[in-house]
């Protein structure tokens, strides 16, 4: 229905819009209907575009109904920056009908990819996560503590994500688990307290531990992992040769906030992968 539609503003308000903001891609994203389920819209379709070649290249993405506006548009820029389809720090022009959202019959956004956005795409950082909002929660929650501090100071702290099984091996406790003995929902990153106990507890030695379905495992937690051939850079403390140690011996993702360079750093694989 809406195909002829987005076709005609393709060919006028889009490539207006493309040249005016410097965007190198118009995105055409059509719902596309169950074959099985007459009424339910499954997959979407993209068609993207690349200016001024008109270079088009097609893909598709599932359509997940537990899924948010914004969550399925960021869904769609990420499988475009893995696909090699968006550079770093473009902009896409990206146009939709009511398959993504019914809240709209037809819509255009401008976006700007953030480096951020573009690092965690091209890294993979998310492929081993149940939920794929665990490590961008995260990474809010970490803003607010490295943007906060507490009481008028500065402190750093370190979040590993991961197989709880796995790390098990590489993790003891400094003190008494203050996460113990609470049921799921009460750790849940989600939950709607969680984020502010975090701060609280993240004036603790040690890191938090969190599981790939984003349930806080324990916090004021010693990484146990031989640290001693790991290449040390000038200003590195205890906290970010850990989060090197643990993310090369398993497949986890670490976050540290450091307290000095009052910075977030990223880590997978044994490597920095982001520094904002």
């Amino acid at each position: 229905m809406f195909s002829t539609i987005i076709q005609k503003i393709i060919g006028t308000t889009a490539s207006k819009i493309y040249s005016e903001v410097g965007a190198k891609q118009i995105m055409i994203v059509d719902g596309i209907k169950s074959k099985n389920y007459e009424d339910k819209i499954d997959t979407l379709k993209i068609t993207s575009i690349l200016k001024p070649s008109n270079k088009k290249t097609i893909f598709y993405i599932e359509n997940e109904d537990n899924l948010n506006f914004e969550t399925k548009i960021k869904n769609i820029i990420v499988k475009g920056i893995k696909l090699k389809l968006i550079d770093k720090e473009s902009k896409v022009v990206l146009i939709f009908d009511n398959g993504i959202s019914e809240e709209f019959n037809i819509g255009m956004l401008i976006i700007e990819v953030s480096r951020i956005l573009y690092r965690i795409a091209k890294f993979k950082l998310n492929e081993f996560m149940e939920n794929e909002a665990v490590l961008e929660k995260l990474i809010k929650i970490a803003e607010d503590i490295r943007n906060e501090g507490r009481e008028g100071s500065k402190i750093g702290t370190l979040f590993v994500i991961g197989d709880e099984i796995e790390l098990t091996e590489y993790t003891k406790p400094l003190i008494l688990n203050p996460f113990f003995g609470y049921p799921e929902n009460l750790r849940d990153l989600f939950s709607a307290d969680l984020g502010e106990t975090i701060k609280e507890y993240a004036q603790l030695d040690g890191a938090f531990v969190i599981n790939n379905r984003g349930i806080v495992i324990s916090a004021g937690t010693y990484i146990d992992v031989d640290t001693s051939n790991i290449k040390k850079y000038y200003g590195w403390g205890t906290k970010h040769l850990a989060a090197v140690a643990i993310t090369e011996k398993t497949n986890s993702i670490a976050i540290l906030i450091s307290e000095s360079g009052n910075m977030i750093k990223i880590f997978k694989k044994g490597k920095l992968i982001l520094k904002f």
